[in-house]
């Protein structure tokens, strides 16, 4: 990670919640202004919105972007040294050169990667490789750069080239021979070898090949004890999707068998993660089998004897089937399950008598302990706001966004907060929208103009100048930025009604002057801002 100051983590949290709402472009120009406002470079800031770049298929930005990060770094030239960018950010930019069909381009990129940012035994970077010049149907390539790069056997990397001779060019004598190669390596505990037998049992069962597909299955029944959790899930899924049910459950109940035996060694490693549960859980609900998807996952709190006592579901998981019921119209399902969420303390529940060292490596990294917000996150309170609008449900949606806002430390983008205040507006509860966005600069962050733009725009339509006069006194006491548009959306109805001078005043009052020397009459009904 390149040294120096990281960005604070507001702004981290706020570019977070603009991606997953799939605001790149709100994203980018944030990070733009911060990094050339502050001078502060942040890796982690760069790589999550070139990747969500990426994901998104906008790879001329992803490229942009990289050249404006790389500009932007104030260290990275300072006295002639070269201050190395980070690893993920090669890596996005190797697999964005794969995806426009420039090949070459990669590879010339891995090269100075191997300089600017090393690593070891090139993995990372060679499991990128392999896997764009099979994508691009460079096999022989991909052959001669593992030959160049990769000393012993690595399992992402073998699986990217027998990827390539089943799927690309129908070679299985080909496949068999790194398969073996890597098999004839297993005392060195390669744990991800299970994305080797999934490839496969994919191969086999696109063909209706079913009895090699199961013989594959069986070879790595055989070896599944010491595999992730990350890797056993390749293989049930593709169990899933092609209707093997039976093999699907019982490679589930060996996972946990294989956990609890981990536990019997006082071991804190497990068999199972959120994904795996979420595959069961999908394929439960696409079957029509929602009890049995809810005994599934409400049974991982060790309520049976023989249950799982050390895996802590994550976000991901909760979310996963909060989703899943909202769309089955389980609304009283759900929030039982939002509820576990928010009550969720892992380190209290789960392991009473866990010594400190060791809850950094059990719970998830975004986790605090003691949080309101337990093990949910701002998308989990996003989704039971969209089920509540569509059953009209609106107490409750004020009930969790106040909570959200008020009583958490998540930080919901403003596109988020404009979604919800623009449909509560549009159903009559403006009143409300007001009342939140009164407290609103409470929080250790501001809310956005837009946010108060969005609210403004109803009330002067609306000539509700009183209230107008209350929120543009909070955006002035507390330096929320007045836009063009907005300022002009508000001169216009108080010249209407002679009163151009008040917002004129407002608007140009120092925001050093007491806020209660404004005059400005508090809408009934709503709580003032205090003053200082």
């Amino acid at each position: 990670v390149r040294p120096g100051k990281p960005a604070e983590p507001n702004h981290l949290d706020l570019v977070k919640s603009l991606i997953e709402d799939g605001e790149l472009d709100a994203a980018v120009s944030i990070t733009r202004q911060f990094f050339s406002k502050t001078g502060i470079h942040d890796d982690e800031i760069c790589d999550l919105v070139l990747e969500a770049m990426y994901n998104a298929g906008r790879y001329e930005d992803v490229q942009r972007l990289f050249e404006f990060y790389l500009q932007k770094n104030p260290l990275r030239l300072s006295d002639n040294v070269c201050v190395p960018i980070s690893q993920r950010s090669y890596c996005i930019l190797i697999k964005t050169h794969f995806a426009t069909g420039h090949p070459h381009w990669a590879l010339d990129i891995f090269q100075v990667a191997k300089i600017d940012c090393p690593d070891p035994r090139y993995s990372i970077y060679m499991d990128l490789i392999t896997k764009g010049l099979v994508s691009a149907y460079l096999i022989s390539e991909a052959v001669t750069m593992t030959d160049l790069h990769v000393d012993l056997p690595d399992p992402c990397v073998y699986n990217n080239l027998i990827y390539g001779f089943l799927e690309v060019i129908d070679d299985v004598q080909s496949a068999n021979i790194y398969f073996n190669d890597l098999l004839a390596h297993q005392s060195r505990q390669i744990f991800k070898d299970a994305i080797v037998f999934a490839t496969y049992m994919e191969y086999y069962f696109k063909r209706n090949r079913e009895k090699e597909a199961l013989e594959f299955y069986q070879r790595f029944l055989g070896l599944e004890n010491r595999m992730t959790p990350a890797a056993c899930n390749q293989v049930l899924q593709v169990l899933v999707k092609y209707g093997k049910s039976v093999e699907a459950n019982t490679l589930f109940d060996n996972m946990l068998n294989a956990r609890i035996s981990l536990e019997n060694n006082t071991s804190l490693g497990f068999g199972v993660n959120s994904e795996t549960y979420n595959i069961m859980v999908n394929e439960n609900f696409r079957l029509g089998n929602v009890v049995e998807a809810l005994f599934l996952f409400n049974n991982r709190k060790g309520t049976d004897k023989t249950a799982p006592k050390t895996f802590i579901m994550d976000a991901l998981g909760y979310n996963n089937i909060i989703a899943k019921l909202c769309d089955f119209g389980m609304l009283e399902e759900a929030e039982k399950i939002f509820q576990e969420a928010l009550d969720y303390n892992p380190v209290k529940r789960e392991h009473p008598n866990v010594h400190p060292c060791w809850i950094s490596k059990m719970v998830p990294r975004y986790y605090e302990v003691d949080s309101p917000s337990g093990m949910a996150n701002v998308t989990t309170f996003k989704i039971l706001f969209n089920a509540y609008f569509k059953e009209e449900s609106i107490d409750k949606v004020l009930k969790w966004f106040k909570f959200l806002l008020f009583e958490t430390s998540l930080q919901p983008s403003y596109v988020l907060v404009n979604s919800v205040l623009s449909r509560l507006i549009a159903r009559g509860r403006i009143e409300d929208a007001i009342e939140i966005l009164g407290k609103m600069p409470l929080r250790d962050t501001e809310p956005f103009p837009t946010c108060y733009e969005l609210v403004l725009t109803e009330l002067c339509k609306g000539g509700n100048l009183d209230s107008v006069l209350y929120l543009v006194g909070l955006m002035v006491r507390y330096k929320v930025g007045i836009t063009p548009k907005l300022y002009s959306i508000l001169r216009e109805p108080f010249r209407k009604n002679d009163f151009i001078d008040v917002i004129v005043r407002l608007l140009k009052r120092p925001v050093e002057a007491s806020y209660a020397d404004l005059q400005i009459e508090q809408p009934a009904g709503l709580l003032r801002a205090p003053v200082s």
